[in-house]
C-alpha cells in the first residue's frame, strides 16, 4: 500500500465515521475505525504498477483503482462496512441516518487515489432531469500533504444541498 493510498483510506474512514462522534462514545467510533481500516485495506480495488519507475517509492507496487460507494438507508452497505457495524454495535440504520443528517438520502462516495468526493441527489431537479450535488471532501496535495476541505472540518454529515448553505459560510458545490 502506498503512502497516498494509506492517506486516501484514512480519509475515507474519517469521512464515514466523523459524524458518529456526535452520537456515539469515542471508544466505539475508534473501534469502528480500526475494523474499517482492517477490512477495507484488503477489499479495495488496487491496480499493479507496470513500470516501477512510476512509483513514488521503491516499495509501492500498486495504486488504488477508482471506485464508488453507494450508501443508502434502503440497502445494507458493502461487507467491510457492514462488518464494522456488527463489530462495533452501531446499526447501519443509525449510521446512515447520522451520515445524512436524518434526511434518508442516498450518498455516493467517489474515491480515487488521493481524492474523495461526495454526491447526493439534487433537490431542485426539474422534471426529467437527474444529477448530483458534488463536493470534494479531500485531495492529496502534490507535495504529499493532506488537504482537508473546510466543509469537512466542521464534522458536518453529508448534507450537501445548496439551500442548506445559502447565507452561511459554506461554499456551494455549484460555485
Amino acid at each position: 500500500m502506498s503512502f497516498t493510498t494509506s492517506a486516501t483510506l484514512t480519509q475515507l474512514i474519517n469521512c464515514l465515521t466523523r459524524p458518529l462522534i456526535l452520537t456515539h462514545p469515542a471508544i466505539t467510533v475508534a473501534h469502528l475505525q480500526l475494523v474499517l481500516q482492517a477490512n477495507l485495506s484488503f477489499s479495495l480495488p488496487f491496480t499493479p504498477i507496470a513500470d516501477a519507475s512510476l512509483a513514488d517509492n521503491k516499495n509501492q507496487n500498486r495504486v488504488l483503482s477508482p471506485f464508488t460507494l453507494h450508501l443508502s438507508p434502503r440497502t445494507l452497505p458493502i461487507p467491510p462496512i457492514y462488518a464494522g457495524c456488527l463489530s462495533s454495535g452501531i446499526s447501519w440504520d443509525e449510521w446512515i441516518r447520522v451520515l445524512t443528517a436524518g434526511l434518508g438520502n442516498d450518498v455516493y462516495v467517489f474515491v480515487m487515489e488521493g481524492c474523495i468526493r461526495v454526491g447526493v441527489p439534487k433537490t431542485n431537479v426539474k422534471e426529467g432531469e437527474q444529477g448530483l450535488d458534488m463536493i470534494e471532501l479531500w485531495r492529496e496535495q502534490e507535495e504529499k500533504k493532506s488537504e482537508v476541505s473546510p466543509f469537512f472540518l466542521f464534522h458536518v454529515p453529508f448534507v450537501l444541498y445548496k439551500s442548506c448553505f445559502n447565507g452561511f459560510f459554506f461554499i456551494s458545490p455549484h460555485q
